[in-house]
């Protein structure tokens, strides 16, 4: 399965690797022959299933390919040609289906070859994980179910069999992985305010040292702009952009300007107090995530254990 490694560096927030679950990316006739697999693996593993439930009923012990042809055994019941294994639908005779079972699953029975009821109900068993082994290939925009799928108490991913402990903690992890991205983001834009805030305050002296007393005027200069840029590498019209340069003005229009930056660094702190609770809102849902597999892990282990102990 394929898994994104962490390259950004030990201590990284965005640091836990991530298990793409979104099937093998097929191409066209991969896909078509997917399907076409999926297809033909579920309905003869139904059909073998009916066949030895009815086989049962009837008495019979064992059972082959060619009892369930047309005109055999059980065959007026449970014809081979319901289920298509080939391009053709005239290609669906008791070799077609042993050449299909073969491979599928590595092995199968010749056509007239009997096994035991028990025996053909574990080979439909074995079709059927193969069938969710092949579905998991398909991206989820092939099929809405693609990327995962399950059968028989077996989980599949992109192709793989995976166990239920290593699919949910897969799934957790990349909980956390998003969670820690979302964490990266927050704590990105909370510096980024503080920076804002801390260049506003500057600002802010700056036009209080400019400020004149009682009724002169007072000016801001554009030296005073060009070295808050040289610091901070933008303009301060980013707090208020009202401000003339170079041009005489009272103490009560210093005092709007200072008002304006005011009203930003309020703002602006707002937005930070609402950015922090929720780094903390996603820090408890990454901390439960971390403890929900350390939980889950324990307690399969624990139920690993006892059904071992039960079973010895």
């Amino acid at each position: 399965m394929a898994i994104t490694e962490n390259t950004a560096g030990a201590g990284a927030l965005a640091g836990v690797a991530w298990t793409p679950m979104e099937g093998t990316r097929l191409t066209a006739p991969a896909l078509a022959a997917v399907n076409n697999d999926v297809a033909a693996a579920t309905s003869v593993a139904e059909a073998l299933l009916e066949a030895a439930n009815g086989a049962f009923n009837l008495g019979w012990q064992t059972l082959s390919l060619s009892d369930l042809a047309a005109g055999a055994g059980l065959g007026e019941r449970l014809l081979l040609q319901r289920t298509q294994l080939q391009a053709s639908p005239n290609q669906d005779t008791p070799a077609d289906w042993s050449a299909f079972l073969g491979r599928a699953l590595g092995s199968a029975p010749a056509p007239d070859e009997p096994m035991s009821l028990a025996q053909w109900r574990q080979l439909a068993s074995d079709l059927q994980r193969f069938a969710a082994l092949q579905a998991s290939k398909r991206t989820t925009s092939d099929q809405s179910w693609g990327g995962v799928a399950h059968a028989n108490g077996q989980w599949f991913v992109n192709g793989q069999a995976l166990s239920l402990q290593d699919l949910f903690t897969a799934v957790r992890v990349n909980q956390v992985a998003n969670l820690d991205e979302f964490l990266s983001g927050l704590t990105n834009d909370i510096s980024a305010n503080n920076a804002l805030l801390e260049a506003a305050r500057e600002w802010t002296a700056t036009i209080r040292s400019r400020q004149p007393a009682g009724s002169a005027n007072g000016q801001i200069t554009t030296a005073d702009r060009n070295s808050f840029i040289a610091k901070w590498g933008y303009s301060p019209a980013v707090f208020s952009n009202t401000i003339v340069f170079n041009q005489e003005n009272s103490s009560l229009t210093f005092d709007r300007w200072l008002n304006s930056v005011k009203t930003y660094i309020d703002l602006k702190s707002t937005e930070n107090q609402t950015l922090q609770l929720e780094l903390g809102r996603k820090a408890d849902r990454r901390s439960e995530a971390i403890e929900a597999i350390v939980s889950f892990l324990g307690k399969s282990d624990t139920t690993g254990s006892l059904m071992a102990n039960n079973l010895g």
